[in-house]
């Protein structure tokens, strides 16, 4: 390790995002250009190709894309364009069904309608009254089975090569063969900025590792970084190491006093499996603080199409000053059937769920059991 990240990791933890908010401006500086992207397939609802104009296709895009288009996508156009043309993208984007650009959430891009998407979500366990991981969530109940059946158990470990080890031998291995050429692992450095206040948490059974989760503490929140199982382990895919790994920080977090459990951030839709999961541990949604990009998407005509996509993959938006659900109401949908979706959907986080409809049908603001939903028209 060389003197200058010896000296990075006696910085305190602010300094992560004036270095991010640096780079940032150092970019803008530059006017450094942003990729371009047109993208056609066909999709649901959809009579002929269904085009979307995306900038900067992160991972989140890409998982949102293939859940909308339903046959192979193809890229239609490709190319490098300036910060300044991203005004003129979103005037002329009346050609295509939908758009998606990515940008600094502090920025107007000139649209004069889109809805904002968070990069990300977290997820957060409040443990101030909670004795004991039983306690939380609804869903939790198998695991907590498979974690007894498994006999699986867990011990923190300190050492700062086994730390190095985890990082080259699981984390980034199990990256990159779960995202492919989309992947970006944090490197080993940002990973032990996390370590240093927290530690590595490893998920066993009869003495064999299967699992680990890199943890930081910081305000009384415990917060998991990353977590991966062990290379080529079959048995902790079998028993469910990596999901393990929250009930054990959970008693973590319990038995040394801590308020809150960060379980790190999850794609912004409220049917990702992954936040589902941390849904059912007894988590709630909230904004990433630190978090300065977001998309900004919109469309120039509310279609089936958007609206099939918007009921199988419901998004999580910034709305008001908070968090509030996407879905929408398809014509084949009746009111009674959408509000029984609806409360599956509901998550604690959220200030409203909102219901867009190009029809008209039960307009205003209601309440579902004690959610707010706001119907509105398209």
């Amino acid at each position: 390790m060389t003197l200058r990240h010896k000296i990075y990791l006696l910085l305190p933890d602010f300094v992560d995002e004036a270095i991010q908010r640096s780079r940032a401006a150092f970019r803008q500086l530059r006017k450094r250009d942003i990729r371009f992207e047109r993208i056609r397939g066909r999709c649901d609802g959809s009579l002929g190709p269904f085009e979307a104009l995306v900038t900067d296709k992160t991972t989140t895009v890409d998982y949102l894309l293939r859940r909308l288009l339903t046959d192979r996508m193809e890229s239609a156009e490709c190319r490098q364009v300036s910060h300044k043309a991203v005004r003129r993208l979103l005037r002329d984007s009346n050609s295509a069904d939908l758009t998606i650009i990515r940008g600094d959430r502090r920025s107007d891009h000139g649209a004069a309608d889109y809805w904002r998407i968070p990069d990300s979500v977290v997820s957060i366990i409040d443990l101030d009254s909670v004795t004991a991981p039983e306690k939380l969530g609804y869903g939790n109940a198998d695991s907590l089975r498979r974690i007894k059946k498994h006999r699986l158990t867990a011990t923190v470990s300190h050492d700062r090569q086994e730390l190095s080890d985890f990082v080259h031998n699981a984390y980034i291995p199990h990256i990159r063969s779960r995202f492919g050429d989309l992947a970006r692992p944090h490197s080993e450095l940002v990973i032990a900025r996390a370590f240093k206040s927290g530690g590595l948490l490893w998920v066993e059974q009869d003495g064999v590792r299967l699992a680990g989760t890199v943890f930081s503490t910081s305000g009384g929140i415990i917060c998991s970084r990353v977590a991966a199982p062990v290379t080529d382990s079959k048995l902790a895919t079998r028993v469910h190491a990596v999901s393990s790994t929250k009930k054990f920080l959970i008693d973590y977090a319990v038995e040394h006093g801590y308020k809150g459990l960060d379980l790190g951030r999850s794609r912004p839709c409220l049917l990702d499996g992954v936040l589902r999961h941390k849904k059912r541990w007894g988590a709630r949604l909230a904004d990433s603080p630190g978090e300065r990009m977001e998309f900004h998407m919109s469309w120039p005509a509310f279609t089936p199409a958007i609206a099939n996509w918007l009921v199988t993959t419901p998004l999580v938006v910034r709305d008001r000053g908070g968090l509030a659900g996407l879905t929408a109401l398809p014509e084949n949908e009746s009111i009674e059937a959408c509000q029984d979706r609806l409360q599956r959907l509901w998550s604690p986080g959220l200030a409203s769920i909102i219901v867009l409809n190009e029809t008209g049908r039960n307009p205003g603001i209601h309440e579902v059991n004690g959610t707010r939903v706001t119907w509105q028209s398209c």
